[in-house]
């Protein structure tokens, strides 16, 4: 996720970016259950989930 990306988070609402972070996190679960996990895709989903995390924690 590169800054533009982290920035645009911003003015997602909660609803928006709880839904993003499940999906993130489902599509995260089954990388990792595949057959043949892919590392960088893994780190790259999971990066992504705990940015829209930390927006959210800013929000509270």
């Amino acid at each position: 996720m590169n800054d533009a990306d982290r920035d645009a988070l911003q003015w997602l609402t909660v609803d928006e970016l709880a839904e993003r972070r499940r999906e993130l996190v489902r599509q995260y679960d089954r990388e990792l259950r595949s057959a043949e996990p892919v590392p960088e895709r893994v780190a790259a989903l999971w990066a992504e989930a705990d940015a829209i995390s930390a927006v959210q924690q800013g929000r509270r």
